[in-house]
């Protein structure tokens, strides 16, 4: 079952509502992944939701008790992009 953009657009909307009023602790990961051939390409996305104008990495938000940061990033970029990372790395950690 494919959910529409719009689905997503309110969505959206809704759960930035309730972050403003709620204020939970999230946490979430961004994967950098680099051109192989060419060092100065990276991967970028463009979301159906949000400000559709904006090019970001892929990503999204995870639960520290259900997986790690690297799991996450791995799972995003299936879901996202529908590529399993080969080869990865840790490069930055916000604790």
């Amino acid at each position: 079952m494919r959910i529409p953009p719009l689905a997503f657009r309110l969505l959206y909307r809704t759960r930035r509502v309730y972050w403003q009023i709620a204020k939970p602790t999230t946490y979430g990961v961004k994967a950098l992944i680099i051109h192989p051939v060419d060092a100065n390409r990276v991967l970028l996305v463009q979301h159906s939701y949000g400000d559709r104008s904006l090019w970001s990495l892929p990503g999204g938000g995870y639960k520290p008790a259900r997986e790690t940061p690297e799991q996450a990033a791995r799972r995003e970029c299936i879901e996202e992009l529908g590529v399993e990372l080969d080869s990865f790395a840790l490069v930055l950690r916000n604790v």
